[in-house]
């Protein structure tokens, strides 16, 4: 059985080809930032890995601020859930403050 790998940022650049190659190994689902929060956590569950590919923009352009940053709500949300996450490090540029 193929592994489950459920992917947010439908339509970012890292997203679309990430998926097109991916999907030849894994079964794909992909999903936008705010369609993901409306997710029930059984539903997610079914999935053994989650991707990342969404950033805010405010991310970047202002100083670090919690509400900002969508690594820290979507772990928030997947806490206690037998998922790994999957940080795509090179996504972020993080400037000297």
């Amino acid at each position: 059985m193929k592994k489950k790998i459920l992917i947010i940022g439908r339509t970012s650049f890292i997203s679309i080809n990430l998926a097109y190659d991916l999907k030849k190994i894994f079964n794909i689902k992909k999903i936008s930032f705010e369609n993901f929060f409306e997710l029930d956590k059984n539903y997610i569950q079914k999935f053994d890995y989650l991707i990342n590919c969404s950033l805010n923009q405010n991310y970047n352009k202002n100083k670090y601020h919690t509400k900002n940053d969508f690594d820290l709500k979507i772990l928030k949300k997947i806490k206690n859930l037998d998922i790994k996450y999957i940080l795509i490090s090179t996504r972020k540029i993080y400037k000297i403050g």
